[in-house]
């Protein structure tokens, strides 16, 4: 056996150990220098497989041009895979050279030409391709490491060893030694080439780590920045939300300076407004705390004399001012020299300035330009509340015609409605259908149904138009508004007229008449449906809706106007103040009892109020009541008295709703009797059942036409100008709703008595 053998074995068993791991990283890692080095380790082991046949078998040409072969194939490999690892292109010379080698091999194995003759071409150029493949590595500037330098020589070495390859095979004692360097030379190559792989996966990974390390911080910083416009957006929201919720100008800077604090850092803040050439403080937040919220407010602020008001009325734009100490233009005020830093923004309405936000802070530089586009978002939101108020008086007196113009658009709405859903809505309508004959005005075909026979009393055979409406459609000019009709229903597909109806039993009623047109296959108009409606209790809902709506906005424009005329007063004589604001006290508590009283009937007449109920004992309940008027009946010199009965008188009630109507009759009656007058209220039974509270004036009484009328709304029976007329109204909604009575006897000169009845405890 050749002593060659022992060594072939052992290079198969390094290659395949070496293709395993090569195999490995081509699983984990399919990068095309790895793919390349894992195919030229492959034809490792095949080689040495090669070799050991023929170490056993003797070397024959065959054999050996394989074998080279192969050796030419793994080196071209490697050095493909070189080049790839420093991204370079494949050189063709180098593809030639071997190439032409491979030939060679092929020739000389054809001729079988000695194993030397086969192996000196090839071992010369797999020498020279293993000297430059090592050179290349040395060069390579990917993997500037230690392991790169060791692969490199280690090419060079086995590139100059295998130049001396050929004289391996005649020397016997030198062969198995000569491929136990090749082999170990090829295996230092491998490992070196996997030493440069994971030191190039490690500097990836820790690439990729920092970039990871960036992403994550760089998300931190868009979360942060996502979560101050999300205050942001909310503060907008809550300050839009008091726009919406109120017209006093000062509530909205107040609410405004608060969520300004939820974004902006500072230990104070003003808001100022313009007053001829001087800005003063209207609202402050801060300087409570410091015991200055008084003095900071007299303060008066030149707009000449100060240039971050002047610059700030100019250009429109924030001011920042990061140190108040080094700034030249900064005016030093007892009351604001622990001022260190400053930012303003001006409030602004259609291009003019009306006053400033300023934020005071200890700490200087604390402000930043963001900060400064942050106020000057709430700054423009401040210039809208103004603007609001400002508009407010106007909008209070196009009030009828915005009702005016919102009555039509919701009667547009309803005939959009009843157009879509016509067919629904006449089955509960009175209906009648007309198919036309060939003939013109032949009906061919008339349907009418149960609806219409119980609102008119015709049935299909007796209906006649000419007869049945009396208002718009006369007899006389029933044709030409015939006529009139199908033209509006042949161009619009519908049409719509009110007029006045007669029933058989010769009644009439308001009636509302629909008509459309009924189109066939070809797209012509082969008959009509028409529906018919009563609105006569519509057309007097309409009527009591216009007259509450008239009433309501007569009572609440007389106080609105007295307000508005206190606030110009007020900003024109600022030191009657004391007057102006017991005016205005005086007119939002009527306002606010206004609207209460409303509230009051709306709730009423929804059935949403819950009495609270529980035993009252109506004697007490009234001695109390009287007493509390007394000194406003002495005022005017009116005898106020009771009259009790003795057995005691228990109801079920609401006490608070029952003390509200019996106060708001006798404040009535004061109201309502002359001075010397006698007011009496008295209590008693009426049977076992029942309970009766009168209040008894000796006024001036009520006029009989007014009698029907004095429980509805906003119904007053004279024009003293006392009481809006809600009053009784509400009254008698909470005595039935404790299932009582409420009425009312009166004769001119004579007084009147009102008179609750309510049911007594068993």
């Amino acid at each position: 056996m050749s002593p060659l053998i022992p060594a072939f074995t052992a290079s198969f068993c390094g290659s395949l150990i070496i293709v395993w791991v090569y195999s490995r990283l081509y699983s984990l890692d399919n990068q095309s220098y790895i793919r390349i080095w894992f195919y030229a380790w492959t034809l490792l082991p095949v080689r040495y497989g090669l070799l050991i046949v023929a170490g056993i078998n003797g070397d024959s040409a065959a054999v050996i041009g394989l074998d080279e072969g192969l050796g030419l194939l793994l080196a071209l490999l490697l050095l493909w895979g070189t080049y790839r690892v420093s991204d370079r292109g494949f050189p063709r010379r180098w593809a030639l050279l071997m190439g032409a080698a491979f030939v060679w091999v092929l020739v000389a194995s054809a001729a079988g030409l000695p194993a030397l003759a086969i192996s000196v071409p090839v071992s010369v150029t797999l020498g020279v391709t293993q000297i430059y493949t090592g050179t290349i590595l040395l060069r390579s500037v990917l993997f500037d490491s230690q392991s790169r330098k060791l692969a490199g020589w280690a090419f060079i070495l086995l590139g100059l060893h295998q130049l001396d390859f050929p004289l391996l095979r005649p020397v016997e004692w030198f062969a198995p030694w000569g491929f136990v360097i090749a082999v170990m030379l090829q295996i230092f190559i491998a490992l070196s080439l996997l030493l440069m792989y994971f030191e190039c996966t490690r500097a990836e990974l820790e690439a990729s780590q920092n970039r990871m390390a960036l992403d994550v911080a760089e998300r931190k910083r868009a979360q942060a920045a996502e979560h101050q416009q999300r205050i942001l957006a909310e503060a907008l929201r809550d300050t839009v939300g008091a726009l919406s919720s109120t017209l006093d100008p000062q509530i909205v800077l107040n609410r405004i300076l608060e969520r300004i604090a939820d974004l902006i850092p500072h230990d104070a803040a003003t808001i100022m407004m313009i007053e001829g050439n001087e800005a003063r403080i209207v609202g402050s937040r801060g300087y409570a705390e410091r015991g200055l919220a008084e003095s900071v407010s007299r303060l008066p602020f030149s707009l000449t004399g100060s240039f971050k008001f002047r610059r700030m009325s100019e250009t429109g734009e924030p001011v920042i001012i990061g140190d108040t100490s080094q700034d030249d233009h900064w005016t030093v005020y007892p009351e604001t020299d622990w001022i260190r830093a400053y930012l303003g923004a001006p409030i602004q309405v259609d291009g003019q300035t009306l006053g400033f936000i300023n934020l005071d802070s200890e700490v200087p530089y604390t402000f930043r330009p963001e900060d400064a586009e942050t106020l000057r978002i709430f700054a423009d939101q401040a210039g809208i509340a103004l603007r609001n108020a400002r508009l407010y008086g106007a909008v209070v007196h196009q009030a009828v015609e915005l009702e005016q113009r919102v009555a039509e658009r919701t009667a547009e709405l309803e005939q959009q409605r009843a157009q879509l859903q016509a067919i629904l809505d006449a089955m509960g309508e009175g209906v009648i259908g007309m198919i036309f004959g060939d003939k013109p005005g032949e009906v061919a075909y008339r349907y009418t149904n149960r609806a219409l026979h119980s609102l008119t009393g015709f049935n299909a055979d007796e209906w006649d138009p000419k007869t049945v409406f009396v208002g718009s459609l006369k007899p006389d000019d029933f044709i030409a508004a015939w006529n009139q009709m199908m033209q509006a229903v042949n161009r619009e597909g519908i049409w719509k007229i009110e007029t006045r109806a007669r029933r058989k039993d010769g009644s009439e009623f308001d009636a509302a008449l629909t008509v459309t047109r009924v189109i066939g296959p070809d797209g012509r108009t082969e008959g009509i449906v028409s529906i018919l409606r009563d609105i006569s209790q519509q057309k007097a809902l309409e009527a009591q809706k216009a007259n509450f709506v008239t009433r309501a906005s007569h009572e609440l424009r007389t106080p609105i106007t007295n307000l508005m005329t206190r606030l110009y007063l007020a900003r024109r004589q600022p030191e009657r103040m004391e007057t102006h604001l017991d005016i205005l006290e005086e007119v939002a508590n009527r306002m606010k009892n206004l609207v209460e009283d409303l509230l009051d009937l709306s709730r009423f007449e929804r059935g949403v109020v819950q009495l609270k109920r529980q035993p009252v004992m109506l004697q007490d309940l009234v001695s109390h009541l009287v007493k509390i008027q007394q000194p406003e009946a002495e005022q005017k010199t009116i005898e106020l008295t009771c009259d009790l009965s003795k057995p005691p008188l228990r109801v079920s009630a609401d006490p608070e709703r029952l003390i509200q109507v019996i106060t708001n009759l006798i404040i009535n009656a004061i109201h309502h009797t002359p001075p010397q007058g006698k007011i009496t209220v008295r209590v008693e039974a009426d049977g076992d059942r029942y309970a009766l509270i009168h209040v008894q004036d000796t006024g001036r009484g009520i006029s009989p036409e007014h009698l029907p009328h004095i429980f509805e709304p906003f119904y007053r029976a004279s024009s003293d100008g006392t009481g809006i007329g809600l009053g009784l109204s509400i009254s008698r909604e909470i005595v039935e709703l404790h299932g009582g009575q409420l009425s009312v006897t009166s004769e001119p000169g004579q007084g009147t008595c009102f008179t609750i009845k309510l049911s007594l405890l068993e």
